[in-house]
């Protein structure tokens, strides 16, 4: 039988402080209390936030918040 494999990882915090959240937030120039999701990649940043006019407010489409999905790509 051969060895066991085993994979050490680095500690992995309990959670993540949503003050971090809103600071990968701004130094995206993303209004933080508008994203609904992100997801970080090597390649890719893919955020999904509320739509809004140009005062702010969310718009609506059929009774529910428009979401539209963005990506920014890591260089």
């Amino acid at each position: 039988m051969a060895d066991a494999l085993i994979a050490h990882l680095p500690t992995i915090p309990d959670a993540i402080p949503r003050a971090a959240l809103r600071t990968i937030c701004d130094v995206l120039g993303l209004p933080a209390d508008d994203v609904r999701s992100m997801d970080i990649d090597s390649d890719n940043v893919t955020v999904a936030l509320y739509a809004c006019d140009k005062q702010g407010q969310k718009l609506v489409a059929g009774g529910d918040a428009v979401i539209v999905a963005i990506s920014i790509p890591v260089r």
